[in-house]
């Protein structure tokens, strides 16, 4: 890889990152639980847009992947703690 130092940093972690995405989607596991499908598919294209490579692509990306977060979190009952 040719550049400074933080640019084969950046690029090594946003790609770890992309195929952790891509490969949950693929295999219908997100987080410690089965993701239905519209998150599938939300998870697959997120990791697309990454794929790209750009700093604009891997910023929408994150905005995608924290509104795709907020909306399965929201989807969760609330359930008391019982100990």
């Amino acid at each position: 890889m040719d550049g400074v130092w933080y640019e084969i940093l950046r690029s090594v972690l946003t790609a770890a990152f992309r195929i952790f995405l891509l490969s949950s989607g693929v295999q219908v596991w997100w987080i410690g639980s089965r993701a239905a499908s519209p998150i599938r598919v939300g998870l697959i294209i997120i990791a697309l847009f990454m794929i790209e490579g750009s700093n604009l692509s891997d910023i929408l990306g994150a905005v995608a992947l924290h509104l795709v977060s907020e909306a399965m979190r929201s989807k969760k009952p609330d359930v008391p703690d019982v100990r």
